[in-house]
């Protein structure tokens, strides 16, 4: 695709960062809890907090944060738990979680990223690296909704073209069609 002289690709602009990120902070400790959306809020985040797994899974179903910071031991559901059923039934779109403990040793980090975690903080979390790992989300999610941005509005233009549009796989299957290839 050639474009004019002065003029980028969308891929080539800077990708713009949230400026503040919706958080979610799952801890059943309140004094843990507490803490925790204060740092969040004192980074320029806003923090929303729950005290139990099973809310953190319906609060993500009702109104989906940015990121999840999530306790790996609590009373009615573990964190492993949680980040299985958030898994399961998010599926439209990613939701960083990033688990934090107190636990010693590597193995239940390793084991929440297993089970599907993105990231992990271990307690005391340091406020510089929490707004480092914050940062970094940040920019990662700006790109997710550029790119989603962009891909609906490829898909509007794919579905407006006259002539029958169809991609096929290696197999020779359909993967892709146009509304006007629906229509032939």
């Amino acid at each position: 695709m050639h474009l004019p002289p002065g003029t980028n690709s969308p891929m080539d602009r800077q990708t713009p960062l949230i400026s503040s990120l919706r958080i979610l902070v799952v801890d059943d400790i309140t004094e843990s809890r507490h803490y925790l959306c204060g740092l969040v809020e004192a980074l320029g985040h806003q923090a929303t907090a729950v005290d139990r797994g099973q809310a953190a899974v319906e609060l993500v179903l009702r109104q989906p944060p940015d990121l999840m910071l999530l306790d790996l031991l609590m009373p009615d559901l573990s964190g492993f738990e949680v980040i299985e059923q958030i898994r399961a039934q998010v599926t439209e779109r990613w939701l960083p979680i990033l688990v934090t403990s107190s636990l010693p040793g590597e193995e239940p980090f390793v084991q929440a990223l297993r089970h599907g975690a993105d990231d992990y903080l271990v307690r005391p979390i340091s406020a510089d690296l929490l707004l480092a790992k914050l940062g970094h989300y940040g920019a990662v999610l700006s790109l997710q909704a550029r790119l989603t941005a962009m891909a609906e509005r490829q898909r509007a233009i794919h579905d407006n073209i006259l002539d029958a549009v169809m991609t096929f796989d290696a197999d020779g299957c359909i993967q892709e069609a146009n509304r006007a290839a629906i229509r032939w």
